[in-house]
């Protein structure tokens, strides 16, 4: 680490991804536009990271968001173990956003341990982004309404920063990194306006994705009839439960597909999907491509069960 952090884990988990800009780089990056106001200067994706943690005692000269997709983390405003300080949770669906320069310590465990995509982000036009975003100078957490989204934009910062092409692909993190902010923060907004029965919606719809849970059954709930609480999740969301769920699925997929060799069949099931063909057409019709076909992208090293059905 660059900053005297302390990590807990060294040698990496099975599957991640992880891109740090050299500084000289990142120097050159905030000296001219457009990533003088928001630069990238790491990312990356750890999946089911057992014992990940970090120690700052003095912070990163960067902010860091931090999206957890499953699991949970905890996060602390002081780097100290031994703090009396309060103690965040960063449950699956929520970000962590830690200021720059901001003490804390951010850790995971065995039973449960976070998957996370995360970004170091820098610039002028961060102190602001801060400010909106979390709670003055202590690490914050928010929900995260599109995970899906989330995740391709932190994946599309790490992308373009593994093609070395300079300060193009600089330009293209930032883009990413800026998409990715914009969405962060419009998810606050719409948190603020989201209702106990919404709130009630996605947290059902997010505990067990293979569930054929129904609009009704979830109206039934929280003591609304279906057309109302449907209203309600569109006007908070911009979308409907349904289509709500299909995306939390198929965001799992692509992580499952990502970071196990599991058959495409055994990861549809899981997702809620028991014929995997049509899995498959759902998956195409998201994603522009077949769940093979994603899998073999996003890593060479897993092996492809034979009999996956595309």
């Amino acid at each position: 680490m660059l900053d005297g952090s302390r990590p807990w884990v060294s040698g990496g988990f099975p599957g991640q991804r992880l891109t740090v800009v050299p500084r000289d780089v990142v120097a050159q990056a905030r000296s001219r536009m457009p990533t003088s106001m928001l630069a990238v200067t790491d990312v990356g994706y750890f999946p089911r990271a057992i014992h990940h943690g970090v120690d700052r005692p003095h912070g990163a000269p960067e902010a860091i968001v931090i999206i957890c997709i499953t699991g949970i983390g905890w996060c602390s405003d002081s780097a100290r173990s031994d703090s009396d300080g309060p103690t965040i949770e960063v449950p699956a669906g929520y970000a962590l956003l830690i200021p720059p320069g901001a003490p804390h310590r951010y850790w995971t465990g065995v039973d449960e341990p976070w998957t996370i995509w995360w970004v170091h982000v820098t610039g002028q036009a961060v102190p602001d982004w801060v400010d909106r975003l979390g709670h003055g100078d202590r690490p914050a957490t928010f929900e995260v309404r599109s995970q899906g989204r989330a995740v391709e934009q932190v994946r599309a910062a790490l992308t373009a920063l593994e093609d070395p092409r300079g300060r193009s692909s600089m330009m293209r993190a930032a883009g990413a990194a800026w998409s990715l902010l914009t969405g962060l923060l419009a998810d606050q907004e719409d948190g603020a306006q989201r209702s106990a029965p919404v709130r009630h919606a996605l947290a059902r719809l997010r505990a067990d994705l293979a569930s054929q849970v129904s609009v009704p059954e979830i109206a039934a709930e929280v003591g609304l009839s279906s057309s109302h609480l449907a209203a309600l999740f569109r006007q908070a969301t911009g979308h409907g439960m349904l289509a709500h769920r299909t995306e939390l699925r198929m965001s799992r997929a692509r992580e499952l597909l990502a970071i196990t060799t599991a058959p495409v069949r055994e990861i549809a099931a899981e997702v809620g999907y028991p014929d995997p063909f049509y899995f498959s057409r759902q998956f195409r019709t998201m994603n522009g491509c077949t769940p093979t076909a994603y899998r073999r992208e996003v890593t060479a090293d897993l092996i492809v069960p034979p009999d996956d059905p595309d």
